[in-house]
């Protein structure tokens, strides 16, 4: 785990996560129905789950099923690593990365309940939406956490190396 650590917090492997990370999200706005698309809400029930796959139609019900199956499942991956070596870059242990792991995870839950749904449309199991929506609503509130980990850690960061410099500068003549 430290050298797959180690390989992804370098500064090349963060940048090419990066550009993945970019070309993913443009990807996925580009092919998700953003105001229907149920993994970008917060929550929902199952009447909403029910009328935003109704207000897709088939062909886009077809199209938000393929873009999970083709960019969403291996953006999981790139977004897990990003910043699982973002986070550790900032605060220099790994034990951090459960956070990105996590929300992968809820992710992937999430996102195999939206194809079931999809695939049992127009007949909606309310227990797959339930768990759905569930998944969906741990994920953004991690994904909040992780945020506040990053921005804490860039602080740290920062204070840090505002520290080491006063000293420094301090001790010279």
């Amino acid at each position: 785990m430290k050298k797959l650590m180690h390989f992804i917090a370098k500064p090349i492997s963060i940048f090419l996560l990066a550009i993945l990370l970019i070309f993913f999200n443009g990807m996925l706005m580009l092919t998700m129905p953003r105001e229907l698309a149920l993994d970008l809400k917060f929550a929902y029930s199952v009447s909403e789950a029910f009328s935003a796959l109704e207000s897709m139609g088939e062909g886009v019900r077809g199209f938000y099923q393929l873009g999970i199956w083709l960019l969403d499942f291996p953006y999981m991956i790139v977004y897990c690593l990003f910043f699982s070596a973002i986070l550790y870059r900032l605060w220099g242990v790994s034990r951090l990365i459960w956070l990105p792991l996590a929300i992968a995870f809820f992710d992937l839950i999430e996102n195999l309940s939206v194809l079931v749904l999809l695939k049992t449309f127009p007949a909606i199991p309310e227990n797959i939406a339930v768990l759905a929506s569930i998944f969906t609503s741990s994920k953004w509130v991690l994904v909040v956490f992780l945020m506040l980990s990053i921005l804490s850690g860039l602080i740290r960061v920062l204070i840090a190396k505002k520290y080491s410099s006063e000293t420094s500068s301090r001790y010279e003549i």
